[in-house]
């Protein structure tokens, strides 16, 4: 396992996929990963897809010591993917928009999670019926 990673600590990288173009990351997907981002309806959703892989890929690279294109990925029943190679080191993703946050911890599960803000309109007559 990786001496980069400390036990009892969790990793948490973010960014923005805005200034990227999803297809200089094509190379670093299997072709299964390619077929899936092929079924994503909206051109944003499959950059989203593209790059926030890659990236996860890249950094589970650098963690675990083998190459990016050695990483394959089992999925969970509710969709969360796993390494298919049996390691300590667990992860997790999540995105909205353009933003993507990927989580680290060795020997624990671990999850994130983003979510998009909004503005709430007229959110003094909801205060009013709440208080």
């Amino acid at each position: 396992m990786s001496d980069r990673l400390l036990t009892d600590y969790a990793y948490i990288f973010y960014g923005s996929i805005a200034e990227f173009r999803y297809v200089d990351f094509l190379h670093i997907l299997s072709e299964k990963e390619i077929s899936r981002a092929g079924k994503f309806l909206l051109e944003s959703d499959k950059k989203r897809y593209v790059i926030s892989r890659s990236i996860l890929k890249g950094l589970l690279s650098s963690f675990l010591r083998v190459d990016k294109n050695r990483i394959e990925f089992e999925y969970g029943k509710n969709g969360k993917p796993f390494l298919r190679n049996s390691t300590d080191l667990q992860f997790n993703i999540s995105h909205t928009g353009e933003a993507f946050a990927i989580g680290f911890m060795l020997e624990k599960e671990i999850g994130v999670d983003l979510e998009s803000m909004s503005t709430i309109p007229n959110i003094s007559k909801l205060e009013n019926y709440l208080f």
